[in-house]
C-alpha cells in the first residue's frame, strides 16, 4: 500500500502511461483485450511481488502488448478482487434506483465508501479522466466508453 491508501501495483501500472503518454493514444485502451496467457503470467508474477516483470514484457507477436496487458491487469485487479470496490449493498441501491437523477445520487454513494476504497476510487477516477479520456481523440475512450469498460469491475451483486 502507498502512502496515499492507494495499492503499490496499481500506481504502478498506471504509472506505465503516465511515463509513456503516447501509450494513451492507442486506440480501444481498456476496452482491447491482452493475450490471456501472457495476462495470466503478468498475474502469477504480480502474486509473487515480482513487480518488474511489469517492465521487462515483451511480446513480438502482439503490438503494443505492455499497454493492453497492464491495462488488463488492472481491471482484472478489480474484478477479480475479493470484495467490490463498492459494496454489494451500493450495487443493490443503484440497482433498486433504475435511473438515479444526477450526479447527486453517485455523489452520495461514493461520499458513503469507506476511506480507502474512496480514495482508490478517486486515484483511478482522476486518471481515467484526466489522462485517458482526454485523448479520446485519438483512443476513442471518453467517459461513458470508460464506465461501460469499468462499471462491471467497481459494481457487482453478491
Amino acid at each position: 500500500m502507498s502512502e496515499i491508501g492507494v495499492p503499490t501495483l496499481l500506481k504502478m501500472l498506471l504509472a506505465y502511461f503516465i511515463i509513456r503518454p503516447d501509450m494513451l493514444l492507442h486506440e480501444g485502451l481498456f476496452r482491447k483485450n491482452a493475450s490471456i496467457e501472457l495476462l495470466e503470467e503478468l498475474e502469477n508474477e504480480c502474486r509473487c511481488k515480482n513487480y518488474e516483470f511489469i517492465g521487462q514484457l515483451k511480446d513480438p507477436h502482439v503490438v503494443c502488448s505492455k499497454l493492453y496487458l497492464n491495462a488488463g491487469l488492472v481491471k482484472k485487479m478489480f474484478y477479480h478482487s475479493k470484495y467490490p470496490l463498492f459494496s454489494y449493498d451500493c450495487y443493490e441501491r443503484i440497482v433498486k434506483e433504475k435511473q438515479p437523477e444526477g450526479l447527486e445520487f453517485l455523489e452520495t454513494i461514493v461520499s458513503q465508501l469507506p476511506t480507502l476504497n474512496h480514495r482508490i476510487f478517486q486515484f483511478l477516477v482522476e486518471f481515467l479522466k484526466y489522462k485517458v479520456a482526454a485523448k479520446e481523440q485519438h483512443n476513442k475512450m471518453n467517459c461513458y466508453s470508460l464506465a461501460v469498460v469499468f462499471a462491471p469491475c467497481l459494481f457487482r451483486p453478491k
